[in-house]
């Protein structure tokens, strides 16, 4: 069983790989305003549906990715865009070989934390 949710989650890193290097051609240096808010909850909010869907995990409750989950419900591009920002900010702080660990823990705060904690 365990072995199980390891895999899935390992999947799932691969897939923030991904998701990192879209997010980087995305960048606001390049994409800026209300369109590039929108193709970032469009490709955003692709790549959440999918974890749920083809790995089969749900995103944390208190999770930055359940915040936009819930934005992109209400249709709410004010949220969406400073959600962007956020994100954006922090990947400008990092290496881009963390990228991919931020957007992983972006969705599953709570490993971050226990992993913090030992």
């Amino acid at each position: 069983m365990n072995d199980d949710i390891l895999l899935k989650m390992r999947a799932v890193f691969q897939d923030c790989q991904k998701q990192a290097v879209i997010l980087v051609q995305q960048h606001p240096s390049i994409h800026k305003g209300f369109v590039a808010d929108m193709q970032f909850a469009s490709t955003f909010g692709t790549f959440l549906g999918e974890i749920k869907i083809k790995h089969g995990i749900d995103i944390e409750k208190d999770s930055m990715a359940q915040r936009l989950i819930n934005a992109l419900e209400k249709t709410d591009s004010h949220t969406i865009g400073l959600i962007r920002e956020e994100i954006y900010d922090a990947l400008d702080k990092m290496q881009a070989e963390q990228y991919a660990s931020y957007i992983f823990i972006s969705c599953f705060p709570s490993i971050y934390k226990a992993m913090s904690e030992k």
